[in-house]
């Protein structure tokens, strides 16, 4: 991690990859492979069939970059973990994902944070109701918007292991709150929902309110930073005398 790694040295490296096949976890966090350096890892991670975990958080990999390194880690029969934060991907990038949450049975934890994801990553958010052991998803800081909400909320209730979703600073307001809440209740395993920094007000927290009670599995709930007003917030408390203990 930080090693200002590039796509040159991403080169050497992927020669040396050929002879590591037992190989588990990767990190090249934080370096400069950008789209090239991608192409020369990819045909590498094919060979590493018991790579579990690969982080390559702020790489400028691309939309580009991804899809080839999805042709590579579709061998990894045993992927947990994919760290893609920071890597200006964009919604085609993402959708190319769904082969890897759809044929992966050991994949856990997907963090696409802070890219440029919308809402037109509608294949994204199906595989993520398709995916068998997903549980950890974070789309904080993407522009998912109201109707990117209401694609996810058409998939969580079919997402049996999903414990831990983060929609922080996603532009959803109180339509995209609205759809979320009306799936809430029968989402068996999410127990952390981070809706931080949106546009949540008075109607969208009146929504989740609502459902509140019923939410059994949920232990944390975030929602600073929104529009909410104090009827909002009285709403909210008198909802939680309601949550089972």
């Amino acid at each position: 991690r930080e090693n200002c790694f590039s796509h040159v040295e991403a080169s050497v490296l992927g020669q040396s990859l050929r002879l590591c096949r037992g190989l588990t976890h990767l990190d090249l966090g934080e370096n400069q492979l950008g789209e090239r350096g991608a192409a020369y890892l990819a045909p590498c991670l094919r060979l590493c069939t018991a790579l579990q975990h690969l982080d390559l958080t702020s790489n400028r990999v691309g939309t580009a970059g991804v899809e080839l390194l999805v042709s590579g880690l579709v061998e990894c029969k045993s992927f947990a973990h994919l760290g893609l934060a920071d890597n200006n991907i964009f919604a085609p990038g993402a959708n190319t994902l769904s082969v890897i949450l759809r044929g992966c049975t050991s994949f856990q934890h997907l963090d696409l944070s802070r890219n440029r994801i919308h809402d037109t990553a509608e294949k994204l958010f199906v595989a993520v109701g398709q995916s068998v052991s997903l549980s950890h998803l974070d789309l904080h800081s993407n522009n998912i918007g109201d109707d990117g909400a209401a694609y996810l909320a058409d998939v969580l209730g079919e997402c049996e292991s999903l414990s831990y979703l983060d929609l922080n600073d996603c532009r959803i307001g109180d339509g995209g709150l609205r759809n979320i809440a009306s799936v809430l209740a029968v989402c068996k395993a999410l127990a952390h929902l981070d809706l931080g920094e949106n546009f949540i007000g008075q109607h969208g927290v009146s929504s989740i309110a609502a459902v509140l009670g019923g939410c059994r599995a949920l232990q944390h709930l975030e929602l600073s930073k929104n529009k909410i007003s104090d009827h909002g917030v009285s709403r909210m408390a008198w909802a939680l005398t309601e949550c089972p203990s």
